[in-house]
């Protein structure tokens, strides 16, 4: 969040009243975390780049795909790992509501195993008042050094909230925590494309069978 070129605006407020209605879930990686808060990102374009193979993704296929994540100066923010593909169901999208995954599922309809297409995205605008200074004390990070002790990527031996992880909020939403200073915890909930554009380079490793068109079959 930092590499953007943001300003912390320290307010003294409650962790309650940060929250935005978007879903999030995951605390695994930022372009996961973009997937699950879809508030005001906005998909740009999508293109493909053909490779060879005899059947291509349809409805109703579940597909199992890569992907990296790169910035405007294509730099590599993120990337599947071989033990985490990402898996959906073609068709999925339509039913979400979220546009980067709905951008996602379109991108590999008509795709072949080896295919790859471009997906571009951008965020909305970042906004200063969803910048917010939470005591320590407050019941909001208690909760989170709780669920989170153990995990090392979000807090220390001590137990204590570590400065650029990521958590998630009672309320469901992501939140990005830029610093903990002075007693307090300054935390970012804008969503994590806010102010960026990213593109992201999609490769469709496999296709599994679409159940219901097999069910439909007669025999």
């Amino acid at each position: 969040a930092q590499s953007v070129g943001r300003t912390v605006e320290k307010t003294r407020m409650m962790a309650s009243t940060c929250v935005p209605s978007c879903s999030a879930n995951r605390t695994c990686g930022r372009f996961r975390a973009v997937w699950k808060s879809p508030r005001g990102v906005r998909v740009l374009s999508a293109s493909s780049q053909p490779a060879t193979g005899p059947r291509v993704a349809e409805q109703g296929d579940i597909v199992t795909v890569s992907y990296v994540c790169k910035s405007e100066e294509d730099v590599v923010l993120d990337a599947s790992s071989e033990e985490e593909p990402l898996q959906f169901e073609v068709g999925a999208g339509d039913v979400v509501g979220n546009a980067l995954f709905q951008a996602f599922d379109d991108a590999v309809k008509g795709l072949k195993v080896g295919d790859a297409s471009l997906v571009q995205a951008q965020g909305g605008e970042w906004r200063r008042e969803l910048m917010f200074n939470v005591p320590i004390d407050h019941e909001e990070i208690q909760r989170l050094c709780g669920r989170y002790r153990n995990n090392r990527e979000v807090c220390d031996e001590q137990g204590n909230l570590r400065p650029n992880a990521l958590v998630e909020l009672s309320n469901g939403n992501q939140a990005m925590i830029l610093d903990v200073v002075d007693e307090s915890v300054v935390l970012d909930c804008n969503n994590l494309m806010a102010g960026r554009k990213l593109s992201f380079e999609v490769k469709l490793l496999q296709i599994e069978g679409n159940s219901k068109a097999e069910n439909d079959v007669e025999c």
